[in-house]
């Protein structure tokens, strides 16, 4: 059945605006008229509520999520079943999903990573000694509100302890970059699990790539089972790192012995306490740095003292709670800044869960940003090895000074310069930073860095600087398919070839192409490098399809920027594919 604003579901829910839909259901923003809140209710698409599996992990999400009350995890407050329609009412979250937060910035600060650890944790935790387990914990399924409140969304797939799954048994769940090496394995999923995913989604976050990827959901699966995680980049302190790569430990036990002891150590390190960590997480005092095998590596500076600070190289922090009062937009709000934590300023998000194929996925409709644009880029989130990343706008707190001082601030010093460096000079001078977006950058070379700061002259302490900040640059994907050569047959070779790509921006150059391939068998490697434009296709169906991208790199820099795909060739045996080519030439 349709739905429309005004329509009441169990005679005290009045549906107000749909805000989303998706594969399984929809969500729709509604007013609870008993007690006169709003809330957000989710709706079973009607086709599904015959399925006993899916009323069931409807009836379980409810349940799952009520058996918590934290405020790290959204409250799920009602079920109902009528009319041939199964919903849930939930809370409404001001703020949006890490997936979408990764997706525009593609890497966060170091102190916002560990910030999120900490309550995303402590939350965990909450679950695990009530006997959850969640089992699908991923960046979509974790919001962060406008205060900087991260919440869990999506018990759906979570499980008792001492229950016998829903599903059949073997049977893996969970989404696959985010599987623990025990769910892969199809063994049973408990708290390590948890602790695990976390450590993906901090690694993701850190480095804007996933530890493990691979050309199948089968062959992901395998890499997080047998395969060892790259080293974080250098410039990421050594113990986070180690915490981090402890939390992707092949063997549960070699990870913090539960999600508690990882925000106690996480939160040490905010702290900058190497020692209190280290008695949350025992490896955090060895002198090297562990991968995910549980090897010492020789390769990285031992890890710092406890004297050392841990964010040197990120500029000195003050981590008290800063009342202050900003003024944007003409109006005045007061808000604590919260030392390292980056605080979103301007407009309002709201995220909601929405079912989307086999899981719930956040979904946001954005209010006012203050005349602010956001461009959209081509550039994939896991193949992005360095942008500006921070939310945009956002306010952040130096060390204090006595109210009253006066700075000179000279704009010649810090345009076209990184903004970490432009923070880490600003800060030095007791001044607070509000980050905006300049768009894209004019030139790939150019993302990341200062395009303007104001005000700029003489100010007065405390004074708040808006630093604008070129984003990635606009990329554009191939302009062609790629081109078959040879006559298609299953259990033979082909052979698809493409352009030189020749749009990359300016300031980059091709460095590789990646190749995506469904119902054949790529006879090398997904990537190859930017002076091969053919390669060769085992078929094993029917049909086939074959995609690419490319790679745009920064000579001398450590910033890469994918085009995204070209339009999909189709290969078929039946004589209906695309026609042949005699060369590829």
């Amino acid at each position: 059945m349709s739905f429309d604003a005004g329509t009441v579901l169990g005679k005290r829910y009045r549906l107000i605006a749909r805000i989303a839909i998706g594969g399984m259901g929809e969500v729709w923003k509604a007013h609870d008229e008993v007690i006169q809140r709003h809330i957000a209710i989710k709706i079973l698409k009607e086709e599904y509520v015959g399925s006993r599996d899916f009323i069931e992990r409807f009836r379980t999400e409810a349940r799952h999520a009520a058996i918590v009350n934290h405020v790290g995890i959204a409250n799920i407050f009602d079920y109902g079943e009528e009319k041939g329609i199964a919903y849930l009412v939930m809370e409404l979250v001001d703020g949006e999903p890490l997936s979408a937060v990764l997706e525009r910035e593609r890497m966060l600060p170091v102190e916002e990573v560990l910030r999120i650890v900490v309550q995303i944790s402590r939350a965990l935790q909450a679950a695990h000694s009530a006997g959850l387990v969640h089992r699908d914990i991923k960046p979509g399924n974790i919001l962060i509100s406008e205060s900087g409140l991260v919440k869990i969304t999506d018990f759906g797939i979570a499980r008792i302890g001492d229950q016998v799954p829903l599903t059949t048994t073997g049977q893996v769940m969970g989404t696959v970059h985010y599987l623990s090496p025990e769910q892969a394995a199809g063994k049973k999923a408990d708290a390590m699990t948890d602790v695990y995913s976390l450590g993906v989604v901090a690694y993701e976050c850190l480095t804007g790539k996933r530890p493990f990827v691979g050309d199948s959901q089968v062959a992901i699966a395998v890499a997080h089972v047998g395969d060892t995680p790259a080293n974080l980049p250098k410039d990421i302190p050594r113990p986070v790192a180690r915490l981090v790569l402890g939390c992707l430990e092949k063997q549960p036990q070699r990870r913090p012995k539960s999600a508690g002891n990882l925000a106690d150590a996480a939160s040490a390190l905010l702290k900058d306490d190497l020692a209190e960590a280290a008695r949350a997480y025992p490896p955090l005092a060895a002198s090297g740095e562990q991968n995910g095998s549980g090897q010492v590596l020789d390769n990285q500076t031992k890890a710092i003292s406890t004297t050392t600070s841990l964010y040197s190289k990120l500029g000195q922090f003050d981590t008290r709670l800063l009342g202050q009062t900003m003024e944007f937009n003409g109006g005045s709000e007061s808000k604590p800044a919260r030392g390292k934590w980056v605080l979103p300023v301007v407009g309002t998000i709201t995220a909601l869960a929405v079912i989307v194929g086999g899981g719930a996925l956040a979904i946001i409709v954005t209010g006012n940003r203050g005349g602010l644009t956001e461009t959209k880029t081509g550039v994939s989130t896991h193949d992005v090895t360095q942008t500006a990343a921070s939310y945009i706008p956002t306010i952040v707190s130096p060390n204090t000074r006595p109210a009253g001082n006066t700075v000179v601030i000279d704009p010649g010093k810090y345009v076209g310069l990184s903004f970490d460096g432009v923070q880490k000079a600003l800060f030095a001078l007791g001044v607070g930073i509000k980050r905006l977006s300049a768009g894209p950058a004019p030139s790939a070379d150019k993302a990341g860095l200062v395009e303007s700061i104001s005000p700029t002259g003489t100010l007065t302490i405390p004074a708040v600087i808006d630093v604008k900040v070129y984003g990635p640059p606009v990329m554009t994907p191939p302009a062609f398919a790629p081109r078959l050569i040879g006559t298609p047959k299953i259990g033979g070779s082909v052979y698809v070839s493409w352009p030189v790509y020749t749009s990359c921006p300016a300031g980059s150059q091709v460095t590789l192409y990646r190749i995506s391939v469904d119902g054949a068998v790529l006879q090398g490697p997904g990537t190859v490098g930017a002076d091969t434009t053919q390669v060769e296709l085992l078929l094993i169906q029917n049909e086939a399809s074959v995609k690419y991208s490319a790679d745009c790199s920064v000579p001398g820099k450590n910033q890469t920027f994918n085009s995204g795909f070209s339009d999909v060739l189709k290969i078929s045996t039946n004589g209906s594919h695309t026609p042949s080519i005699a060369s590829s030439g």
